[in-house]
């Protein structure tokens, strides 16, 4: 099965996100920046949250041109690309737990 290319990736300007890779058209799809959180001692919590670029001014998915990418690399990880996919479309996917309580996109899914 030929999956899309979902890869995570670091802006020139630091922001990391995650997308869709458009070789063809040297861009990134669909992005999801990544807000890591942290605890008081600014070590990382296991919570990882996506949000749109833009959000909450508006709930659309932009792309990213490959010009503005300091680097990217192929999300290996069935359950980040599980998210990052229920995120963009809506779609639920079956084998994950209640995907609620780890990240609320209600407010990013078009109705």
């Amino acid at each position: 099965m030929n999956q899309i290319p979902i890869v995570a990736f670091k802006l020139i300007t630091g922001e990391v996100g995650i997308g869709r890779l458009n070789e063809k058209e040297k861009k990134i799809e669909k992005v999801l920046f990544i807000n890591i959180n942290m605890n008081e001692k600014f070590a990382p919590r296991p919570q990882v949250m996506f949000f749109p670029p833009l959000a909450p001014l508006s709930n659309e998915f932009p792309s990213i041109s490959l010009d503005h990418v300091l680097f990217y690399s192929k999300v290996t990880d069935d359950k980040i690309r599980n998210l990052y996919m229920q995120a963009t479309t809506g779609l639920a996917i079956p084998s994950e737990p209640n995907i609620g309580r780890i990240i609320d996109i209600n407010k990013f899914v078009k109705k």
